[in-house]
């Protein structure tokens, strides 16, 4: 319903499903309430972006083609018609289905009469029995909240940044926007951190939010664009590169002395401000499921000269046994890495300031706790 924040905290008034008002003291509010967030309005936060691109109709529709996919199973397919074009979506690959198509004129009174036909030339089979579900229309555009955080509220996913489809990577942005918020949120609460730690947040997440939009703007305003430009090998940006490879300008981290990170494909290095490569530590486990709780340092088997620093400092220590991604993120048989919750690299050995110091930077702490 409403939130009013001061110094020392938030609270907010909410109405039950029943419709019963009560009242939520907290440290911080998240809001994570959609591209139309009540709450980004209410703080008076405007966007940028290139604004609207496209409307769009999802018509959501039960017809029987078991038979006629048998064993082609799919999740997503293009179709070209004269009549209609779109993106044809799978629910469960039997006669739950949804067509994502372009709105056009005289769509809201069309009748049911008119959308079975209008399903039965997309699938192509005359006289398909077709139960139409439900229609929404919906908005493509490219949207980004000029500031995601305002005094000790924060926004996250389609309420800090609307964009089209393209590759989930709206969902992967939002999905790593809490990532990075929650960790931070738990070291300031538990007095591990600074404050200042949460003024990372906008700095690491704005321009991953922007430049994730801008991508998939100049790909997609349509689903069906989106899945034609992948498949002709058309899009001007690797997904991989885009949605994993991200490379954090400033933040909660300590630079090295590498330069960044290619962006023309996925080869972070191990560098500080990219999420950590991917590898077997053992059956079932990767080095990004190393991440959290707290921060752990990454070495090569054996190594023995960070044990002392990294007890002092209370740091996991997980060797790594493989040498192919020991050479891929640059750590020598002596040296090490430091893994933030969210599973990005925080600090490389290869930099010239300490571990204890740059643990202490991290953290926001005016000075290191060790050597």
């Amino acid at each position: 319903m409403s939130f009013t924040q001061s110094s020392s905290g938030v609270t907010a008034a909410l109405r039950s499903p029943g419709g019963e008002v009560s009242e939520v003291a907290a440290d911080y509010l998240i809001a994570a309430d959609g591209a139309r967030s009540p709450v980004r309005e209410a703080l008076g936060i405007p966007r940028s972006g290139y604004g609207h691109l496209a409307d769009n109709l999802d018509i959501a529709f039960r017809a029987d083609l078991t038979e006629l996919v048998r064993d082609k199973k799919f999740n997503l397919c293009q179709i070209e018609n004269p009549a209609v074009s779109g993106a044809f979506v799978s629910v469960n690959g039997t006669d739950r289905w949804l067509f994502s198509t372009s709105d056009f004129p005289g769509s809201a009174t069309l009748g049911d009469d008119g959308w079975r036909d209008l399903l039965r030339t997309v699938v192509g089979v005359p006289d398909l029995e077709v139960e139409v579900l439900s229609l929404m229309p919906w908005e493509s555009g490219m949207y980004v909240a000029d500031r995601y955080a305002e005094g000790r509220v924060f926004l996250a996913g389609g309420a800090a940044h609307a964009m089209p489809p393209m590759a989930a990577a709206a969902a992967n942005t939002a999905i790593g926007d809490v990532h990075n918020l929650a960790w931070k949120l738990a070291a300031v609460l538990a007095g591990s951190a600074s404050p200042a730690l949460l003024d990372t947040y906008h700095a690491e997440r704005h321009p991953v939010g922007y430049a994730t939009a801008e991508f998939s703007s100049r790909v997609s305003g349509h689903l069906g664009t989106m899945i034609a430009s992948v498949t002709s090998g058309e899009v001007p940006v690797d997904p991989v590169t885009a949605v994993f490879g991200v490379q954090y300008d400033e933040g909660a981290f300590v630079p090295d002395s590498r330069g960044p990170a290619p962006s023309d494909h996925y080869a972070p290095g191990g560098r500080p401000g990219t999420r950590v490569p991917h590898a077997w530590v053992s059956p079932g486990l990767s080095t990004v499921d190393l991440a959290g709780p707290g921060f752990a340092l990454l070495t090569s088997p054996g190594e023995t000269r960070w044990t002392a620093t990294a007890r002092h400092l209370g740091l996991r220590t997980v060797a790594v046994p493989d040498p192919t991604w020991l050479d891929s993120v640059a750590l020598s048989p002596d040296g090490a890495l430091l893994l933030r919750p969210d599973a990005v690299v925080a600090w490389h050995s290869l930099s010239t300031v300490p571990l204890a110091d740059a643990c202490a930077r991290i953290l926001g702490q005016p000075a290191a706790v060790g050597g």
